[in-house]
């Protein structure tokens, strides 16, 4: 596996074994421990580590440190260097967690020093419980009197051989920290050894500069792959310890069930939603739904109705209805024509065909009222409006052409005129309805058609952007951005002129950690009351020359002062 997937191994499984170690439990039945993850020589000198152990009380090397006296675990580790020359320490700590959130709450922590090598000081830091491997916001725990205790001595170095340290016998002994540990002192609570890592200049609040479990300057989640390849949870990895988490969501997904709509997540799984509509409101077709494939629409043998009168037994076939045999119309009246109404059935309509009264000194006999009655001449209608129809007794019927006006069937003519016979199409209609988002034409004869479209527009108002046609009207489009980015504007948008920032007077900071009550005024952040200074009120340059929780801020009568950072 990859070093740092190995660490986290190694990591778990210690913090496991610990819990019981450090915790009010039983105490552990034998040493157990663990050397330095990245190798010997990792670190230069006294910053690195090389081993941690921890055990039963038992295990502590000296007196005193018992389970009978109130003592829980005994903790060790061991410096490669076992001397320190020039002044320089040695300084280490053991990172604890006292809530299993897997950040440190408490730092035990060694400071060396000399040749051969010795212990200078203990302490105890509580930390701020945000972090795997720093003790941020270190306070030193002074009441009540810490039970637990430490010793330094020598030890075996775990790696041996030939590799870099200083001190006498260093390639084969190491510098070797030993605490007896009362859980009392971090609150009576269980506690997690997270790790032991060495600090510069006795700063646990610092970056490590050697970790025996966790490899120094690394993200615990390089290279995690947290992803569960489940659309319904939100995948990320935590930054302290690399550990991946899942989150439920309720996003869309799709159950694979092509039967639902609306899939939606839910608990971690998608969960379908409501069928779907798979009436297709024809008759002629069986409805129903494949998980796999979703509507289906079976064409059927059905009796149905086709809509028209004029046909009989009417029988679905491919999906639609058709028309069967067509009913009997004929009534046997020559002076009737027969037919059928689609809405209403048949139809006998008297006519005025030709016919024979028996008189062959009439023409055009022609039924009438359903009977054959001879007239005093024919019928010359020829039912074109463009003839001008008439009779004359020697040769019959004639039809002249004339120029009335005509329909021409066309709603996209104007001012038809007869013409040889026929009806003549004149100009065309003005179709312009004056609205930019239709477009405007004259198709075939049915007349004028005026078709939405999604042009470019403009809707009048000055707080929207990109306009277009929807709908055959114009639709603003998104909102202009009016933020001026100043905390003493309030912006918004007049339709008639555009965005507007109108001074206010809300609260504000001017910069100046040497004033209060700041107030915008005019459309600027105004200074406020000067602050009390507090602090150690040194002058001072820039932050270097303040203490550590203080800053450098500018003075009001100039020059910079230091005081208490703000939160």
């Amino acid at each position: 596996m990859e070093r740092h997937q190995r660490y986290r191994y190694i990591f778990i499984c210690m913090s496991l074994l610990l819990v019981f170690g450090l915790g009010q439990g039983p105490a552990l039945a034998a040493n157990s421990c663990t050397n330095d993850g990245q190798g010997v020589d990792d670190e230069p000198q006294q910053k690195d580590l090389t081993q941690w152990c921890s055990g039963a009380t038992g295990d502590y090397p000296g007196a005193g440190c018992q389970v009978a006296s109130g003592f829980d675990f005994s903790l060790r580790w061991n410096w490669d260097d076992t001397g320190l020359p020039g002044g320089n320490t040695g300084d280490a700590c053991a990172l604890v967690d006292t809530d299993s959130d897997g950040k440190a709450n408490y730092a035990l922590c060694i400071d060396i020093a000399g040749k051969p090598t010795s212990l200078q000081f203990m302490r105890l830091y509580s930390c701020a419980d945000d972090r795997l491997q720093r003790c941020t916001n270190s306070v030193q725990v002074l009441s009540p009197p810490l039970r637990s205790f430490c010793s330094v001595n020598t030890a075996t170095d775990p790696f041996g051989g030939n590799h870099s340290c200083q001190g006498t016998n260093c390639k084969t002994s190491d510098t070797l920290a030993a605490c007896c540990f009362d859980t009392a002192d971090v609150g009576g609570s269980t506690a997690t050894l997270l790790d032991v890592c060495s600090y510069p200049s006795q700063q646990p609040n610092s970056d490590p500069s050697d970790c025996v479990i966790t490899p120094t300057g690394q993200s615990p989640c390089t290279g995690v792959n947290c992803d569960d390849s489940n659309v319904c949870t939100t995948d990320s990895c935590n930054p302290d310890t690399g550990a991946c988490i899942h989150t439920n969501n309720n996003v869309s997904c799709n159950d694979g069930n092509a039967c639902t709509t609306g899939d939606t997540c839910s608990a971690g799984i998608c969960v379908g939603g409501p069928e779907p509509n798979c009436n297709d409101s024809n008759v002629c077709t069986t409805d129903s739904c494949a998980p796999s494939t979703g509507c289906v629409h079976s064409n059927n043998s059905n009796s149905c109705d086709d809509g028209s009168a004029c046909t009989t037994a009417d029988t679905c076939s491919g999906g639609a209805c058709v028309g069967g045999p067509a009913p009997n119309c004929d009534d046997g009246n020559v002076c009737t024509t027969d037919g059928c109404n689609p809405a209403s059935g048949c139809t006998h309509t008297n006519n005025s065909n030709s016919c024979s009264d028996g008189n062959a000194c009439t023409t055009g006999d022609t039924c009438s009222g359903g009977t054959c009655v001879g007239g005093a001449g024919p019928n010359c209608d020829d039912g074109n409006v463009c003839t001008t129809d008439s009779c004359t007794p020697a040769s019959g019927c004639t039809h002249t052409n004339n120029s009335n006006p005509c329909n021409d069937g066309s709603a996209c003519t104007t001012s038809d005129t007869c013409s040889g016979g026929v009806c003549v199409g004149g100009a065309a209609p003005n179709c312009d309805d004056g609205n930019v988002c239709t477009t405007d034409a004259c198709p075939g004869t049915a007349g004028c058609t005026h078709t939405n479209n999604t042009n470019a527009c403009d809707d009048g108002s000055a707080c929207t952007t990109s306009d277009a046609c929807s709908g055959g009207v114009c639709v603003g489009g998104a909102a202009l951005n009016c933020d001026d980015g100043n905390v003493c504007t309030t912006d918004g948008c007049a339709a008639a002129s555009g965005c507007t920032h109108t001074n206010n007077s809300n609260p504000c900071d001017d910069g100046n950690a040497c004033t209060t009550g700041d107030i915008c005024a005019g459309g600027a952040c105004t200074q406020g009351t000067a602050a009390v200074i507090t602090g150690s009120g040194s002058s001072c340059q820039n932050d270097a020359g303040c203490p550590i929780s203080e800053l450098c801020a500018a003075a009001p009568g100039g020059g910079g002062v230091c005081v208490v950072r703000k939160n």
